[in-house]
């Protein structure tokens, strides 16, 4: 691995000196973000899809690479670079967590990238996300000389209101921000995430209300959903199940406790909404299962025969084994056999 604790503030830009370089086409056909903010990494690819590729394009000519899944090396994000735009528009490529890449692929796109940057290409911009970037190693000294590199790292917050506007577009209420200081105090990355979840959670609405932070930055059992999702994407499992066994002594239903660990943050909203109206442990095989996979079909009616404390085991087995496929580089294929085989088995009769 090529990741360390080291910053690049030094030797990048900021993200708003390279938004004009995409609205004026000068980005060159490389660009590589450093640091923990994905939210700012999100918001520039979206600019470049919107200002770069031609109307009607942007499903054909458009691809995101996740780098923490060992199928996608150098090769693969050279291929899809390299990959003609369709009907001779532009294409555009953006790598996501680019630190978990082999030493041998990063030596790969160091030469990649000083090609670009020697010779940019008007028709492609690959975009690259590390979440730590070693400042040592080759790859670096290539972006850091070629001036193609983003800072993204979270920076100390001093006024929450402002950021909510800049990162959201949202106005944060006084009381609202009063609540989330009490909440995050100094810690500027708790700061970004509090802020983000009660701006997601918002929706449409303009204004963040100190009733929203309540919700969803205050209530323990709101707190905790968000908490375990976190954690197994970030690959703590053991702070995660500490959290559940919280949650279970306070009486946390044993089908809603699988349902969060499971879907963790992708479906959360759609679980919590089901729980809320009573129909999740019916219905909580469609947060969890995959409904393009063959027997999809054969695994939802057998839990829907299942009794509740029934499928509630099997559905243990279930959330392990998802935990599982984000914390190691097993085939997802056979852990979406070894899923349908355990939640199809018969339980054993008591005697």
């Amino acid at each position: 691995m090529c990741a360390t604790r080291r910053t690049t503030a030094d030797a990048a830009m900021k993200l708003t000196a390279f938004e004009p370089l995409v609205t004026q086409r000068k980005t060159g056909s490389i660009i590589v973000f450093a640091g923990e903010d994905l939210v700012q990494v999100d918001r520039a690819f979206a600019l470049a899809r919107k200002e770069l590729l031609p109307e009607g394009t942007e499903d054909f000519s458009c691809d995101v690479l996740h780098a923490d899944n060992a199928a996608v090396t150098a090769n693969e994000i050279i291929l899809a670079a390299e990959t003609m735009p369709f009907m001779g528009g532009f294409r555009l490529v953006l790598v996501r967590h680019a630190e978990d890449l082999a030493a041998e692929d990063m030596e790969r796109l160091a030469a990649y990238a000083a090609d670009l940057a020697a010779a940019p290409r008007p028709d492609m911009l690959l975009m690259l996300w590390f979440r730590e970037l070693d400042k040592r190693s080759k790859f670096y000294k290539v972006v850091a000389g070629a001036r193609v590199l983003v800072d993204v790292s979270f920076g100390e917050i001093t006024d929450l209101a402002a950021v909510a506007r800049a990162r959201h577009g949202k106005t944060l209420e006084r009381e609202a921000e009063a609540l989330l200081k009490e909440l995050v105090g100094t810690d500027s990355i708790a700061a970004r995430n509090e802020l983000d979840k009660v701006c997601e959670y918002a929706g449409a609405r303009q204004n963040v209300t100190a009733a929203d932070v309540l919700e969803v930055c205050i209530d323990t059992a709101t707190r905790n959903e968000w908490e375990v999702a976190d954690m197994l994407l970030e690959g703590n499992l053991s702070r995660a199940l500490e959290v559940l066994a919280d949650m279970r002594r306070a009486g946390a239903e044993p089908v809603y406790e699988e349902t969060i660990v499971a879907t963790g943050i992708t479906r959360m909203a759609l679980a919590r909404a089901a729980a809320r109206d009573g129909s999740l442990p019916r219905r909580s095989f469609e947060f969890r299962l995959d409904r393009g996979y063959g027997r999809a079909e054969r695994v939802m009616r057998r839990l829907k025969a299942m009794p509740e404390r029934a499928a509630a085991s099997a559905l243990r087995a279930v959330m392990y084994l998802e935990v599982l496929s984000r914390a190691t580089k097993l085939p997802v294929d056979m852990l979406n056999d070894t899923v349908c085989a355990i939640a199809c088995r018969r339980e054993p009769e008591r005697p």
